[in-house]
């Protein structure tokens, strides 16, 4: 019998449970949460995809789609619930669980240019530079590049294998090459985003307060 077949048959069932009390507790946590959330972002969604009044304003149009992104990242919370409860699941599937762990990652980074087109487009309206029912193209170029860029970091991190489930969430495998730039390239997309979208609502306050006193 050659190893390769002893490692299979060594390993345990695919839905052993974790024999780490704390691991189980954290996954329950996970899938307890994302069950509760789960009807009201349906019913949410539903209502905001479904009102015709909703959908011609420009900013709620824009809302809806992170909230499809948010959707879409707690059903991967959904998912990773089960991972530290059934720890089997990462280990022979690994494609599948770098998958789910790249995807959830990926959605969250693809909220940021979001936030700073909703952020700049605030400004733009409330100074009367941009149609409240149409965005400016610029804006959209940042939206366009910003998808070119989630779906870029998203096949790297899931075919790389560079997202992995640690202890109690996910993490960086550092022992694939590719973790430490893709760590890099997340700091560097994200950090500038939360500066610009904090600058621009400094600035609608400011705006506001300069009216009011005036």
């Amino acid at each position: 019998m050659t190893t390769a077949q002893q490692s299979v048959e060594e390993r345990p069932n695919f839905f052993t449970v974790n024999d780490d009390p704390e691991a189980i507790r954290i996954g329950i946590i996970y899938v307890s949460l994302s069950v509760f959330m789960i009807p009201f972002y349906c019913i949410f969604n539903y209502v905001m995809w479904t009102d015709k009044e909703i959908k011609r304003v420009l900013m709620y149009r824009l809302m809806n789609q992170i909230n499809l992104i948010d959707f879409g990242q707690l059903l991967c919370h959904f998912v990773s619930g089960f991972f530290p409860i059934f720890p089997e699941i990462i280990h022979r599937s690994r494609f599948f669980s770098s998958f789910v762990g790249s995807t959830v990652n990926s959605l969250w980074q693809a909220m940021f240019p979001y936030c700073c087109v909703l952020s700049i487009s605030r400004i733009l309206i409330i100074k009367k530079k941009m149609d409240p029912n149409h965005l400016n193209w610029p804006l959209w170029g940042i939206l366009v590049f910003g998808w070119l860029f989630t779906i870029t970091v998203w096949l790297w991190s899931w075919l790389g294998m560079s997202f992995v489930f640690g202890h109690i969430g996910w993490e960086y495998d550092f022992s694939m090459w590719s973790s430490r730039y893709l760590q890099i390239i997340e700091i560097a997309w994200c950090w500038p985003a939360i500066v610009i979208c904090y600058l621009m609502y400094v600035g609608i306050i400011i705006h506001l307060m300069i009216v009011m006193t005036a």
